[in-house]
C-alpha cells in the first residue's frame, strides 16, 4: 500500500510540473477563486497588473470549493488561488496575506422598515438569521463565531456561498453576515451592526511549483503592494 501511494503521489507531481511547465511556454497564469472573491478583487487585481505588464496573460478560472487543501493548486489546474479563508495549511504551498476584511450582519430596507435593525449581537437576540453552512464555517472563524452565538430556533437555513446570502437577504429573509464590501455594494441592503471577531483574511496563495515562474512572483508581489497602498477599496 505504501509503495502504490508513493508512486500515485510521484505521478502526480509530474502531471503537476507537466502542467505548469506547458503554461511557461505561453505564458499563461491560471489564476483561481470563489466567485465573490474574483469578482470583488481577483478581477480588479488583473487589469490593473496588466496595465504595466500587458505580454502576461491570465484565465480567469472560478473554483467554488471551500477545501482547505487547496486541490486546484496541487493538482496543477491553477498557478495561483484567491482565499477569503482564516488559515493556510499544507508545506507545498506559498500564501501572500493581503487583508483582513470585516464582516457585518445586515437585513433588507423592508426589513429595516417593519422591524428595525439591531445595532448590536443583544438587540438581535430572537432575530431570524440566515447562516452560512459548516463547509465555509469550518474555514472562516467569523462565521463559526456568530453561529455559536445563535439559538437554534433563530436559524431560518442555511447558505453556502455569499452570493446565496445577499440574495436571501435581498428577500426581506431576516437578517445575515456578509463581507462589507458586498453588503454594501448590494441594493437594498443595510448594516446592522460589526463586531470585533467579524473579520476574515484575504489570501493570495500559490505552489512551490508555480512559484518558480518569475511571472507568478511578479503578480503576487503586486498584489501585496496594491493592498498595502490602499488602493483596494474596503481592505
Amino acid at each position: 500500500m505504501g509503495v502504490a501511494k508513493a508512486m500515485r503521489a510521484s505521478a502526480a507531481s509530474v502531471f503537476t510540473t507537466a502542467e505548469q511547465l506547458a503554461r511557461d511556454d505561453d505564458g499563461v497564469i491560471r489564476f483561481a477563486g470563489n466567485a465573490e472573491a474574483m469578482q470583488r478583487f481577483g478581477v480588479e487585481l488583473v487589469s490593473k497588473f496588466k496595465e504595466s505588464n500587458p505580454l502576461i496573460s491570465f484565465d480567469l478560472l472560478i473554483d467554488v470549493a471551500w477545501d482547505k487543501n487547496q486541490s486546484p493548486l496541487e493538482t496543477g489546474k491553477a498557478d495561483l488561488v484567491l482565499r477569503p479563508i482564516d488559515e493556510i495549511s499544507g508545506d507545498t504551498l506559498i500564501a501572500k496575506q493581503l487583508a483582513r476584511l470585516p464582516l457585518s450582519v445586515y437585513c433588507s430596507k423592508a426589513y429595516h422598515q417593519k422591524y428595525g435593525a439591531p445595532r448590536s449581537l443583544e438587540e438581535a437576540k430572537g432575530r431570524k438569521f440566515v447562516v452560512y453552512s459548516d463547509d465555509v464555517a469550518r474555514v472562516m472563524k467569523a462565521v463559526d463565531w456568530l453561529n455559536q452565538q445563535l439559538d437554534a430556533d433563530d436559524i431560518l437555513y442555511q447558505v453556502n456561498a455569499v452570493t446565496s446570502m445577499a440574495a436571501a437577504l435581498q428577500s426581506g429573509a431576516g437578517l445575515g453576515l456578509l463581507p462589507c464590501v458586498t453588503g454594501d455594494a448590494t441594493p437594498n441592503l443595510v448594516p446592522c451592526f460589526r463586531h470585533a471577531y467579524l473579520q476574515h483574511t484575504l489570501w493570495l496563495i500559490a505552489s512551490k511549483e508555480s512559484y518558480t515562474r518569475p511571472a507568478v512572483r511578479k503578480f503576487m508581489a503586486f498584489a501585496g503592494e496594491h493592498f498595502k497602498s490602499g488602493s483596494r477599496a474596503g481592505a
